[in-house]
């Protein structure tokens, strides 16, 4: 998967996302996850990206959108 600039996104990236701080902690297709992250807990949906904001908040988008931005 992609970023909107075309730039592959990688788990460990840290990121925008609706103007909040995260990072992306997992690619389901890929099947790379960071530690504390469980694949079993996340491969029923087949694929998606795990995104963690700074305030803890956990979600799993299907595909990357406008709203995801790559920081650095």
């Amino acid at each position: 998967m992609n970023y909107e600039n075309g730039k592959p996104i990688v788990v460990g990236d840290d990121v925008l996302y609706g103007g909040k701080s995260g990072r992306i902690v997992f690619l389901i297709e890929e099947g790379v996850f960071s530690p504390g992250f469980s694949e079993k807990e996340w491969s029923y949906k087949k694929k998606g990206i795990g995104i963690q904001l700074q305030d803890g908040s956990l979600f799993c988008l299907d595909e990357p959108d406008e709203d995801l931005i790559p920081q650095g």
